[in-house]
Parts: structure tokens; sequence; C-alpha cells
């Protein structure tokens, strides 16, 4: 009874069927693309050989107008898991120029291994994560760096 209070509320009957069906296309494929996982990913969702990129911002508490922190990340889809691929964190702040400005990088993170997503600098986007997205082994990450130096 509880269950279905939850999916009245969040009108999950509208969109159950949808995701679905997309499990059965997937499932049935043999060739696997990660926009395949969700129907209706979104514009804001690319496929680049083999992982998801999205990128989004994160507005200062404090200071919204003047700081924010731009995230692009991605992930990539293996063995039945979804694995963060690569991320990149740029803070930055607003510069004014008269009567107008523009959003400059003032520092940044880029993630060079995995053991790096459980600093402090990746903590935020990981907590959001969780259970959705696992930390690559050292293995898998030095095996798609290698892809990665192939195809460039």
């Amino acid at each position: 009874m509880i269950f279905k209070k939850y999916v009245d509320a969040l009108k999950l009957n509208k969109w159950l069927p949808d995701f679905r069906d997309t499990e059965l296309n997937y499932c049935a494929s043999d060739f696997h693309s990660c926009s395949d996982l969700a129907p209706y990913l979104g514009s804001k969702f690319s496929e680049i050989g083999g992982a998801l990129s999205a990128s989004f911002l994160r507005v200062d508490d404090e200071d919204a107008s003047n700081k924010r922190l731009s995230y692009d990340l991605e992930l990539r889809y293996q063995d039945n898991n979804l694995y963060v691929f690569s991320l990149n964190i740029d803070n930055q702040s607003f510069k004014e120029y008269g009567d107008e400005g523009e959003w400059e990088m003032i520092g940044g993170f880029v993630l060079s291994a995995p053991s790096e997503l459980e600093s402090p600098e990746f903590g935020w986007i990981m907590d959001r994560l969780e259970g959705l997205v696992d930390e690559p082994s050292e293995e898998l990450w030095n095996k798609w760096q290698k892809e990665e130096e192939v195809a460039a």
C-alpha cells in the first residue's frame, strides 16, 4: 500500500512502461548503448566512445552570483555497472567588465586516479552518485587509460 502511494506521488505509472520497454530492448540487443539504459536522457547527455557524459553547475551557497563549480562528468558502462570514467571540476568566478562580464576559471580539479574519488574535492559529487555509480578498480582504470591513448 505504501509503495502505491509512492508510485502515485511521483507519477511513476506514466514512466514505468517506458523504462520497461527500454530494459527489454537493451536486454535483447547485441550492441549495448549507454543511452539505452534509460528513456529520455535528453540533450544534456551525450555518448562518447562508450561513456555517458554530462555537465552541470553547482553554485556557491554564500555567493551564488559570483562563484560556482562546473562539473564535467563521464560515466562508462562495463560488466553491468556504471563507473566514473572522467571527472573535471572547474572553480569559476564571475568577472565584470564594464556593463558586461563572463565566468572565468580560477582553479579546479582533474581526476587522475580512481583513488582520488574519495578525496574531499570529489566528495560532493560522489555522495550524490552513491549506489548508482561505482569507483573503477585501478586495473580497470589503467585499461581505459591505455585505450584512450591508443584512440588518440
